[in-house]
C-alpha cells in the first residue's frame, strides 16, 4: 500500500490502528525487560512475539495482498526451526 492508502486505512479505523500500536509497544517493553535482566533463554520467544506483532501490522497496513505468501513463508520457517530442534535433541541423547 502507498503511504496515502495506509493513512486512509488507519484514519478509517483508528481503533484497529491503536490496538496494533499498543500490541507492538507492549511486546517491545517485554523484550526490553528480558534484555535488561539478561534472560537469554526467554529472548527467542520474546523475539518471535515481537516479530509477530510487527508482521500482523504489516499484513494489515503495508502488504495486505501478500498475506497468503507471508503465512506460507512463516510456516516453512517454523517447520525448519522445529526440525533443527529435533536434530539437536537427537544428537544430545
Amino acid at each position: 500500500m502507498s503511504p496515502a492508502q495506509i493513512k486512509a486505512k488507519l484514519e478509517a479505523d483508528p481503533v484497529l490502528w491503536n490496538a496494533k500500536i499498543e500490541a507492538l509497544g507492549n511486546v517491545g517493553l517485554e523484550v526490553l525487560e528480558i534484555v535488561k535482566k539478561k534472560k537469554v533463554e526467554e529472548l527467542w520467544d520474546a523475539g518471535d512475539n515481537l516479530d509477530r506483532a510487527c508482521e500482523t501490522c504489516h499484513l494489515e497496513y503495508w502488504y495486505p495482498g501478500d498475506r497468503a505468501l507471508i503465512q506460507k513463508i512463516d510456516r516453512r520457517i517454523q517447520e525448519e526451526y522445529e526440525q533443527s530442534l529435533r536434530q539437536k535433541a537427537g544428537r544430545g541423547r
